[in-house]
């Protein structure tokens, strides 16, 4: 693998199926891949490799040794025999003395304690330099010729040692004394230098020149093969081949090593830019030739991408990225939403989407929407343009007044809708306390608990004004607009959102794809109920079957749900069958909307009917009856059946069989009720009637505020949350109060 130094890309060059390599054999691969690189153009600075005991034979057939005694760090290129001579340390002639203050066997050896950091601070340090520098000029030691660059950099990691550790406020060294005004110039000055010369002049120390990237590409190719450690050949090469020509996989976070910058493993590019003049100047990149080769294992060609084919497409890439970050886009199984940055760009999606007579609904704009309010106590014969000029003449920019009538009786109210532009000084409005002579109260409407309904598609979420779905009558439900209706008005009606009763007999083959058909047939919302004949425990059915199976994978993939009654609905006549529920629901209507089943045990057939409900509020909770409870006395219940229970009856017709069931049915639950004694633990007064549709829908909303509120952490939801509930409480504590005076009347 080939690294750059200079800026953050790397490539795996080549690579050897063996079942076993000698260290001679290594070193040809080395002297052969150097030589092919060598041909493009790329300057091999350093090779980096561990320290198994292959290496270092390896490094002894290159003519290098990487022991301390005889250290020769180098071996010569193949082609251009450029080599760079290092320092060394060693014992001067065996006498004893060491060649620096501190060093010992252990630093030479530090392979044994790698994370020493102590070892490395004394090694990189003002006496290690000083003697060197004795070595190298007073001793005049060939071994330490040419050591000037050793020099200066353990001097620069001394010093920078010493102004990161700096812990006494009154040192007088250069650089372990405090950093105050007086010697932060001096210092910052030396930090930017030290920083230049590491980051230029000595590539040692640079993340590329590890072996952390020859293990991360192992990482990657496991991972391709779900984190195999012993993958076959055809594995591994499909591995390798995916990661070089298509897109890079990250190593696993518990490989042996961890990414520490962005480089990235080089792809094949889409376009074939071939290099005429491989000799003028540095490849900046180095990957094969396409996907058509994919099968050769030989490097076709190589491709070059200059400095300014980088910048042009790193400038589209951010402008492309500027563009989409305008957008939101949010998709579903079969919607998309997009969110505009700004008006226009609202109206100009809007405008495109209408002349390329799209699907679609949206919503009023925020800038277009009116400041709404209601003037109370107003005579209802006061005229609306009367009150749109005085408030004009107030300086309020008033769009239009309309009168409130009763919904049934159409009888004019003491009400008047206002609608204002929404501007600060609108805001002052509610300031108001008389126009036109007669005293008034401006208060904000009241928000509809009501989910709104498209008079055009008649689906619920929009508005007619903003929809741009295609139309669907009213009455019979097809796709033609209400007022175009051929059917007369005493025809029975169909809802639009409903396709009514659906069977599927049960000696059909039903697939995935049959009700993919099915359900692409229909727009929109809906409510499809019948007998499906599919059967899972999902929706409370004794067993699955085949089918059931089937429909549940189709509805938890297209999001739909389903619908079903609390008991059985097949009530089979055999008696090796078991009763099971086959009669369904299934839906995509709004979440806002409540929906409530039910079993009719009417057996006029060997299937229930059921009843679906559905309301924009909450369903009241209906305790279900119960023969007996906790309270009930079992004694005294035996007792009233021992004495009231008749014996001598007839059995001679169907007639005297019915009226001894009844009879003996309404024995026992009066004889339960009876030994049932009244809950003495609740108040009487405690015991209110089932609250209204707006106390419930209050709950509901508070307990979605908890909720949001419990996942999202914001104070903003922790302020709507307290408004809702001390909102509860106060509506709560005005209807006890109610009740209570109630009570109190009827007593």
């Amino acid at each position: 693998m080939v690294v750059d130094i200079n800026t953050s890309w790397k490539v795996p060059i080549a690579y050897y199926l063996i079942n076993g390599i000698s260290a001679e054999e290594k070193a040809n691969i080395i002297l052969n891949c150097l030589q092919e690189l060598d041909t493009t153009g790329v300057i091999i600075k350093t090779l980096t490799i561990d320290g198994a005991a292959n290496n270092l034979s390896m490094a002894s057939e290159l003519e290098a040794n990487l022991q301390y005694s005889v250290l020769k760090p180098y071996f010569l290129h193949p082609n251009t025999n450029d080599k760079k001579l290092p320092w060394r340390l060693e014992d001067i002639n065996g006498s004893g003395l060491h060649s620096a203050t501190k060093l010992r066997n252990r630093h030479i050896y530090y392979f044994r304690e790698k994370m020493k950091v102590r070892l490395a601070v004394q090694t990189f340090s003002t006496s290690v330099a000083n003697a060197i520098l004795f070595c190298m000029n007073d001793l005049k030691l060939d071994n330490f010729q040419g050591a000037d660059a050793t020099i200066e950099f353990c001097l620069s990691i001394n010093n920078i040692f010493d102004i990161l550790n700096t812990r006494n406020f009154l040192s007088k060294g250069t650089y372990n004394k405090s950093i105050n005004k007086r010697t932060k110039t001096e210092i910052f000055h030396y930090i930017e230098e030290s920083i230049d010369y590491l980051a230029g002049g000595f590539n040692a120390l640079k993340n590329q020149q590890n072996v952390d990237h020859i293990e991360m590409l192992f990482s990657a190719i496991r991972a391709k093969g779900g984190f195999n450690n012993n993958p076959t050949v055809s594995q591994f090469e499909a591995a390798y081949k995916s990661i070089i020509v298509h897109s890079e996989i990250k190593s696993s976070s518990s490989a042996n090593c961890m990414a520490l910058d962005d480089t990235t493993i080089l792809t094949v590019s889409s376009s074939n830019i071939k290099v005429k003049d491989t000799q003028s100047e540095l490849l900046d990149l180095l990957c094969v030739a396409g996907t058509d080769d994919l099968e050769n294992d030989n490097l076709v060609s190589v491709y070059q991408h200059s400095n300014f084919i980088n910048d042009v497409v790193a400038c589209i890439a951010g402008f492309v990225v500027r563009k989409i970050k305008k957008k939101q886009f949010y998709s579903t199984v079969d919607h998309l939403k997009v969110q505009t940055s700004n008006p226009e760009a609202y109206r100009t999606l809007v405008h495109y989407l209408r002349n390329e007579k799209a699907e679609f609904h949206t919503f009023q704009l925020k800038e277009d929407k009116p400041m709404r309010i209601v003037i109370r106590n107003l005579h209802p014969s006061t005229s609306t343009e009367m009150i749109k000029n005085e408030l004009e003449h107030r300086l309020y920019e008033v769009r239009q007044v309309t009168q409130v009538i009763h919904r049934i009786s159409k009888i004019p109210l003491l009400l008047f809708f206002v609608d204002l532009e929404p501007t600060d000084h609108s805001k002052e409005i509610f300031k108001l306390e008389s126009i036109l002579h007669a005293k008034i109260k401006i208060e904000e409407p009241h928000k509809p608990k009501i989910i709104s309904l498209c008079q055009n598609c008649q689906a619920y979420g929009h508005t007619k004004a903003y929809c741009g779905y295609s139309p669907r009558c009213v009455r019979c439900g097809d796709d033609h607009s209400s007022s175009a209706c051929p059917n007369s008005r005493q025809d029975p009606m169909r809802c639009a959102l409903c396709t009514g009763a659906l069977y599927s007999p049960p000696r059909h083959n039903i697939s995935n794809a049959t009700f993919t058909d099915y359900f692409n047939t229909i727009k929109n919302n809906f409510i499809i109920g019948g007998d499906y004949n599919a059967k899972h425990n999902a929706w409370g059915c004794r067993t699955n079957n085949p089918r059931g199976i089937v429909l549940y994978n189709f509805v938890n993939a297209n999001n739909f749900n389903v619908l079903a009654p609390p008991g059985p609905t097949y009530w089979p006549s055999s008696p090796a069958k078991k009763p099971d529920i086959l009669d369904i629901f299934e839906t995509k209507i709004p979440s806002n909307l409540h929906c409530l089943t039910k079993n009719i045990l009417e057996l006029n057939s060997d299937h229930s009917s059921v009843i679906l409900n559905v309301s924009a509020t909450v369903f009241a909770r209906v305790e279900p009856p119960r023969l007996f409870s906790p309270l009930t006395d079992r004694l005294e219940f035996q007792n009233i059946i021992n004495q009231r229970i008749d014996l001598k009856i007839k059995l001679k017709s169907n007639y005297d069989i019915d009226e001894v069931v009844n009879n003996l049915t309404m024995l026992i639950q009066s004889a339960a009720w009876e030994a049932t004694k009244p809950n003495k633990t609740h108040d009487s007064k405690n015991n209110y009637p089932i609250v209204s549709d707006q106390i419930r829908c209050l709950i509901v909303e508070k307990r979605r505020a908890r909720a949001k509120y419990q996942v999202t952490r914001l104070p903003s939801h922790k302020t709507a949350y307290n408004k809702l509930a001390n909102l509860l409480k106060k509506v709560l504590a005005k209807y006890k109060s109610y009740c209570n005076v109630v009570g109190g009347m009827t007593s």
